[in-house]
């Protein structure tokens, strides 16, 4: 079987380490999938985190030391992994055209040496597949440039890959006391980004953000006001309330018009102008507002099978705000069997991840005080919905101020999928790297079995640090917060937030068919034990009494001891007695984060105990 991979990110190289784990490749014609990867960058597949959590810290961290699969404690995925495997990666080629009808792939060279002899004469090549993995991943969202038209300024930095990572690397070492460096967003990259230059840059660092805190809505209220304020402790300013989206149309970037001689970084300085009136100059500015799913090339690809033309048509390259529209398995709504797409730029059915939308009150106890506004959202998901029928997608809604390439998520864009015939339902686009992993893995084996796999089911997982601060959120925050701080007290700093909702019935797992079948005739078994339970606390009273976990936040200086408990919690969702959330979330200081923990953990004790009992 031949299988054609487009795109060289994370989602990528983990579908190559998924068919070598599985056996599927060699390096003869016999094996069971010829694997071909196609990427417009020049290196084989890395971790993407690295970008901002590494390279910009340490300017000798270079591929193939972030190599996938590198990231999960596996083999490094070097060349000579790729060549051992049979895997051949067609590096600085671009698809220029999916023929769905002839499962073909156009290519086109996009070297730069090559590129004046391919305006000259443009050349491609045509690759034969039996089933294709878009993995594309997503463009930076760009700010438009004064006067139109104009290149980029070279102060103006973006960060969605290896070489743009280079670049400001080079550019920020560069810089002296007396230059400045301005960043635009305030979600997890541009977070991130602030806290890596303002630790190995001397010059002034500031972030311009309209949300009142950094990341807000994607953590709890009371992380996002310590990290806001840490990163003033450190020396970076936020001036927020400044609109920098570029979804306003009034807000650009432009050249230095100075005109001065200074061959200093000053002397080049950029401008960026925001819809409210101000402007900032800087001597790098670093552009973090969001990504959108690179989806322009499975678009056309599909509006062609769907017209039935033969010739095939669609562009490589370009963005648009929504994500492809996938099910449960990962194929392509309104595409022909064998067409799937994982990673950033599939948008998949919101029932396949854990948990619903943001939302909800929040409370804080532990030295915290008191605070509110919504404990949920943002963080790696934008939610849509789409209609299906004959094609065309549906709603969408704009996501959160900071797109991410080198985080463990971001939020951006829409997540509306192509539509197709996949019937009405919502779908959820998640920019998270260990989604990535996990559906590429899902994807192959949908390939390799005859026989499909449960349907994906995959609970949210977000990361960073930040300054020095290191947390991570599992789970789909939604229903009403709680916060235990035990930050003022310890170094490092310690916080935990728990999202909550009432237990009931309909809040439980979904059951399998054939557990509903067990319970079904559990419930026309023997009247005379429904009678004696009449005297007995029924299970919806018992549920009643307590309150179901959807997802947990803590921040813990980076120590990740509890981090196998808190992703069981994730996955299995446990329940916990009201009366001692009540004493969690009581105030005074009467809680701890120790206690939250140990009671998370009688919780998971209790939740495996029923399990096993029903085995």
């Amino acid at each position: 079987m031949k299988v054609l991979i487009v795109g060289g990110g994370n989602a990528a190289g983990y579908a190559a380490k998924a068919f070598a784990d599985r056996g599927a490749l060699g390096n003869t014609s016999t094996a069971p999938v010829q694997l071909t990867i196609v990427t417009e960058e020049e290196f084989l597949p890395y971790e993407r985190p690295a970008l901002s959590k590494g390279m910009l810290l340490n300017a000798r961290l270079e591929p193939p030391r972030f190599n996938t699969a590198l990231g999960v404690g596996g083999a490094c995925m070097d060349a000579a992994w790729y060549k051992k495997h049979g895997v051949r990666v067609l590096t600085q080629q671009r698809v220029t055209s999916l023929h769905l009808h002839s499962r073909t792939a156009t290519l086109q060279c996009v070297r730069p040496a090559a590129a004046a002899a391919a305006a000259a004469a443009p050349r491609s090549t045509t690759l034969q597949y039996d089933a294709v993995i878009v993995a594309t991943g997503c463009d930076a969202l760009r700010l438009p440039v004064v006067p139109c038209g104009a290149p980029t300024p070279p102060a103006v930095c973006y960060l969605r890959s290896l070489s743009d990572a280079r670049a400001l690397r080079n550019r920020a070492s560069a810089l002296g006391p007396s230059d400045s460096v301005l960043i635009i967003g305030g979600g997890f990259l541009a977070a991130e980004a602030a806290a890596a230059l303002s630790t190995v840059c001397c010059a002034a660092v500031t972030v311009a953000f309209p949300e009142g805190t950094l990341l807000e809505g994607a953590v709890p209220p009371r992380a996002a006001e310590l990290y806001t304020r840490d990163g003033s402790a450190t020396g970076t300013s936020q001036p927020s309330g400044s609109d920098g989206s570029s979804d306003s149309g009034s807000s650009c970037c432009s050249h230095n018009s100075d005109g001065g001689s200074d061959s200093s970084s000053a002397a080049h300085a950029a401008t960026v102008r925001f819809a409210d009136g101000a402007a900032l100059s800087a001597s790098l500015v670093v552009i973090a507002i969001g990504a959108a799913p690179r989806s322009a090339l499975l678009h056309a690809a599909l509006a062609h099978y769907r017209s039935g033309g033969g010739s095939g048509s669609g562009s490589g390259g370009g963005s648009s705000r929504g994500g492809i529209a996938v099910d449960a398995h990962f194929h392509v709504h309104g595409a022909p069997p064998g067409v799937y797409a994982i990673g950033d730029v599939a948008a998949i059915p919101q029932r396949c991840s854990s948990g619903g939308g943001g939302g909800g009150s929040s409370s804080s106890s532990g030295g915290g005080g008191s605070s509110s506004g919504g404990g949920g959202g943002g963080g790696g998901r934008s939610s849509g919905s789409s209609s299906g029928g004959g094609g065309g997608g549906g709603g969408s809604s704009s996501g959160g101020s900071g797109g991410s390439s080198g985080s463990g998520s971001s939020s951006s864009g829409a997540g509306n999928g192509v539509g197709g015939s996949g019937g009405k339902g919502s779908f959820t686009r998640l920019e998270q790297v260990a989604h990535a992993r996990a559906s590429a893995a899902h994807v192959v084996a949908v390939t390799l079995d005859r026989a499909l796999p449960p349907p994906y089911d995959y609970s949210d997982f977000v990361y960073s640090k930040l300054f020095s601060f290191g947390w991570r959120r599992l789970g789909t925050p939604s229903g009403q917060s709680v916060t235990i701080d035990s930050t003022p007290a310890r170094v490092p700093p310690l916080l935990l937030t728990l999202w909550l909702s009432p237990a009931s019935a309909s809040a439980q797992q979904p059951q399998q068919p054939q557990q509903q079948q067990q319970h079904q005739q559990q419930q026309h078994q023997q009247p005379q034990q429904q009678q004696q339970q009449q005297h007995q606390p029924q299970p919806q009273q018992q549920l009643q009494q307590q309150q179901r976990v959807n997802a947990v936040f803590l921040e813990s200086g980076g120590d990740d001891r509890w981090l196998p408990l808190l992703k069981r919690v994730a996955r299995a969702r446990p329940h916990l007695p009201v009366a001692a959330v009540r004493q969690l979330s009581g105030g005074g200081g009467a809680a701890t984060v120790e206690d939250a923990l140990a009671l998370l953990d009688a919780a998971m004790r209790r939740h495996d105990s029923g399990a096993s009992s029903k085995l």
